[in-house]
C-alpha cells in the first residue's frame, strides 16, 4: 500500500529487485548431492535406502534449515537423479515358495500380464 500511496498507479507495475531469490547456494546443493550418493546408514538415517523425505531430515540435521522435500528433487532432477524405479522386470501372478524340495517359482495362470502400451 506504501508503494502504490507513493506512486499511485505506476506501483502495479514489477518493481526492480522484486521476485523470488536464489534458494541455495552451490556449497548447499553439493551437499544435497553428496548425501544423495552415500549409502544411507540404517541406524542414523533409518531406512536402507534414500527417499526426499528422509533426505530432507537429514539434510536438515545438518544445517539446511529452511529445505523441502520438493526442493531436494528439484536439485537432483537438475543434476539427472531420480527416485522413480521401473517395474517392467516385475512378473505379475508369480511367486517364491519354499517347498521340501527346495524353492520354487509359482504362477497364477489367472493373471493377467501387463498391458503393453503403444
Amino acid at each position: 500500500m506504501a508503494r502504490f500511496n507513493e506512486q499511485g498507479l505506476a506501483a502495479l507495475s514489477i518493481a526492480a529487485g522484486r521476485g523470488r531469490q536464489a534458494s541455495y547456494t552451490s556449497e548447499q546443493r553439493a551437499l544435497i548431492l553428496q548425501e544423495v550418493q552415500r549409502e544411507p546408514d540404517r541406524e542414523q538415517d533409518g531406512p536402507a535406502t534414500w527417499s526426499l523425505k528422509t533426505l530432507e531430515r537429514v539434510l536438515r540435521q545438518k544445517g539446511l534449515l529452511r529445505l523441502g522435500a520438493s526442493r531436494i528433487g528439484e536439485v537432483l532432477h537438475e543434476h539427472g537423479v531420480s527416485f522413480q524405479h521401473s517395474r517392467t522386470g516385475c512378473r505379475t501372478g508369480s511367486a517364491l515358495r519354499k517347498r521340501k524340495s527346495g524353492t520354487v517359482t509359482v504362477y497364477d495362470v489367472e493373471t493377467r500380464g501387463a498391458k503393453k502400451i503403444d
